[in-house]
């Protein structure tokens, strides 16, 4: 999916990119091809159920913030505070989106 977001941004039209990691090790590479200081949509659904989920995301989150400081995140799914107050005290304002999906 990255190869159409850079097509796309290469012929001007606006693409947000979307950031879904598991483990560590998979924090680099899904976060391959995400601009620094871009805007950037996190999905939670189904992911985001447990406590081992919650520090999962959360640690994914804090690689992404060190590594390309998203100017803003959009959420869609659950947002909990121990997970993405992060961002508040980071500065990165975010907005969360609710879905149909049950």
């Amino acid at each position: 999916m990255r190869a159409v977001g850079h097509f796309l941004i290469n012929n001007s039209i606006p693409v947000i990119a979307n950031y879904r990691s598991g483990t560590k090790e998979t924090f680099d590479f899904c976060a391959d091809g995400i601009p620094k200081d871009a805007i950037v949509c996190i999905g939670t659904h189904g992911n985001c159920r447990s406590y081992t989920d919650h520090q999962r995301i959360r640690e994914g989150l804090e690689f992404l913030i060190e590594n390309k400081r998203p100017r803003a995140v959009a959420i869609y799914g659950p947002a909990p505070k121990d997970v993405f107050g992060i961002l508040t005290n980071e500065g990165i304002p975010y907005q969360r989106y609710e879905t149909d999906l049950v």
